[in-house]
């Protein structure tokens, strides 16, 4: 079996940011099991209106000209949100800045990538690079 490397600090932080988007948008969430491979629903009136799911950066949006997320994130979210017909949001947090992209419509630039820090091989796989300019600013960091 695979290990789950979320810890407390990362699920706190994407509780902040959930709770900041949910103030935003003038949505409630709902936190998602492990099977949907997102993070949460935003609902209004009970009626879910996205999925999401919230990455967390140490570093500031430019560093990079992509934002690397796996495909079959990515696949997932696509699924989730056109078949619901609602956005499928992927949230990221950076030093700088907070923005969101929705995955069922973003260019699919698809490479061989991953994290090599932990020594696990399944971290290499097909990711899609998301230009930074595709992201919307939603908000400013409150780290």
């Amino acid at each position: 079996m695979r290990p789950i490397y979320e810890s407390d600090t990362d699920l706190y932080n994407e509780r902040e940011v959930i709770n900041a988007l949910n103030d935003l948008w003038q949505t409630q969430s709902t936190k998602l099991p492990r099977s949907y491979g997102l993070d949460y629903t935003l609902t209004r009136g009970g009626r879910v209106t996205a999925f999401v799911e919230i990455k967390c950066r140490t570093i500031p949006s430019w560093t990079y000209d992509t934002y690397m997320i796996s495909l079959a994130k990515v696949l997932k979210a696509k699924s989730l949100g056109n078949n619901v017909g609602v956005p499928a949001f992927l949230v990221v947090r950076w030093n700088d800045m907070v923005g969101y992209v929705d995955l069922r419509i973003v260019a699919l630039d698809v490479q061989v990538g991953g994290r090599k820090d932990r020594g696990d091989e399944q971290d290499i796989e097909p990711v899609c690079m998301i230009p930074i300019k595709e992201f919307k600013s939603c908000m400013r960091p409150f780290l």
